[in-house]
């Protein structure tokens, strides 16, 4: 994880634009991950585009900082990602249509708390031993140089809680 995290953060620093996305059937911590990647993409001054698979998302969890950015995947999104985040999700088929959104491999980062099936990313953050993926995100924000305000420290206590 040492040797990874400064890698993750160059990368971040290095592009502008990016596709979050998670696993279809999102749960507490895949919204949470994405938003607070959201969130700290924002305080960097970077741009993106949260794209998951659900026709509908999970209600219960619209207390979330960010909510109202999350869309569902349409054939008329935005395909010029430059890069992309992957979050909670093992494997491409599991992210289900937001996938035709990645950009190639060698731009993609992909931080899980499951075990990886497939090579979707150049650069992974997957520990089996971590609670939720939230959990590794805050590994990588805390290693960084933004402020924990309320709404980054409620999404990451969410979904370390939810998960």
């Amino acid at each position: 994880m040492e040797k990874v995290i400064p890698e993750i953060l160059e990368f971040i620093s290095t592009h502008d634009n990016y596709l979050l996305t998670t696993h279809q059937n999102a749960d507490g911590d895949a919204y949470a991950s994405i938003l607070a990647v959201a969130n700290f993409l924002e305080k960097k001054g970077k741009e993106y585009q949260i794209v998951i698979h659900d026709e509908k998302k999970d209600s219960k969890y619209e207390f979330l900082w960010g909510w109202e950015k999350i869309r569902k995947f349409s054939n008329e999104g935005r395909e010029d990602n430059e890069a992309a985040i992957i979050l909670d999700v093992p494997s491409k088929s599991r992210i289900g249509d937001p996938a035709k959104l990645l950009p190639p491999v060698d731009r993609c980062i992909k931080i899980d708390h499951h075990p990886g099936e497939e090579n979707i990313s150049k650069i992974n953050l997957v520990d089996t031993s971590a609670s939720s993926t939230c959990q590794l995100i805050y590994e990588v924000f805390s290693r960084s140089d933004i402020k924990f305000d309320f709404n980054l420290s409620n999404l990451l206590f969410s979904g370390i809680m939810y998960d």
